[in-house]
């Protein structure tokens, strides 16, 4: 698919801030919309998939096998903005294919691959990432219980940053994402310079169609 003008994608992995990213774009950008996870707002096996892995009583590759088809889901349902600035945080098809080439790599990750590459590509692509030990501070911090990858980050980080890494490999491949490092900034100069660059472009298209 050709690029979609007007969304910008903030992929990463937990504790990158993202979300607080997303959140403080949202605020300097008018008109714009908060698109998470998905593509579509359409997305009942994707909601099932969630709910059951909560539950804990499905097997793991049962619920692997329901985010795949998921995908497929949100992809049919999937309609272009129009006239929209659409700041999508995350998708999880990019985080099921990160994970899945870690634990599935002959299989549903070649699956969910195949998929992605259905994926509109958005008009700008960034890719949040700080070190474990900044993660970790991070989680401390938290006062809410702990997610799957959380979880993971603390009690084997070494498969955490495999996944991060697969993670970053095909935002990067697929949507030419910019890597931006979150360590030593605030929420907020992240937006702006996300703000910056994306204005930047706007200015750009708006002169060539003069």
């Amino acid at each position: 698919m050709r690029k979609e003008k007007g969304k910008i994608l903030i992929e990463g992995m937990d504790l990158s801030g993202k979300t607080t990213v997303t959140k403080c774009l949202y605020e300097m950008l008018k008109d714009a919309k908060i698109q998470h996870r998905t593509l579509s707002n359409e997305t009942e096996i994707f909601d099932f998939a969630v709910a059951q892995s909560k539950k804990n009583k499905l097997h793991t590759d049962l619920i692997n096998k329901l985010y795949t088809l998921a995908i497929s889901e949100d992809l049919y349902n999937y309609q272009p903005a129009k006239n929209e600035i659409i700041l999508q945080d995350s998708y999880f098809a990019l985080k099921s294919y990160a994970l899945m080439k870690e634990k599935y790599p002959n299989t549903l990750a070649n699956e969910v691959y195949r998929l992605l590459q259905l994926f509109p590509k958005p008009e700008l692509a960034f890719y949040l990432t700080t070190s474990t030990e900044d993660r970790i501070c991070r989680n401390k911090k938290r006062d809410k219980p702990m997610a799957y990858m959380e979880k993971l980050l603390i009690s084997n980080p070494e498969q955490f940053e495999i996944i991060d890494k697969n993670l970053k490999d095909i935002t990067i491949s697929l949507f030419n994402a910019e890597i931006i490092d979150t360590q030593y900034m605030k929420p907020e100069e992240v937006a702006l310079y996300i703000k910056n660059k994306f204005q930047e472009i706007s200015k750009g298209e708006n002169e060539n169609e003069r």
